[in-house]
């Protein structure tokens, strides 16, 4: 059984909503989880997506690394 969950997160760059989305998974037999994240601009085309395997841990230490890997991202991007 895979659980997932997602948020959205909205970003300002001059004055413009930047959204990120970030999405992890787990396979609760296995303990096993992945995270993965994207970035929208207000015209919706995708500025960049990314996914990495975190291997065993727990929700809440997925939920906390995809958030920082989402914002990390958008900094170099330019956007926070």
């Amino acid at each position: 059984m895979l659980t997932y969950f997602m948020y959205g997160l909205q970003m300002l760059t001059s004055l413009e909503p930047y959204f990120g989305y970030p999405n992890g998974a787990s396979h609760s037999t296995h303990n096993l989880f992945s995270a993965l994240w994207d970035i929208f601009p207000p015209n919706g085309k995708l500025v960049s997506i990314h996914e990495i395997f975190i291997g065993r841990s727990t929700n809440n230490i997925v939920e906390y690394s995809t958030m920082v890997e989402l914002l990390s991202d958008s900094i170099s991007h330019g956007i926070c």
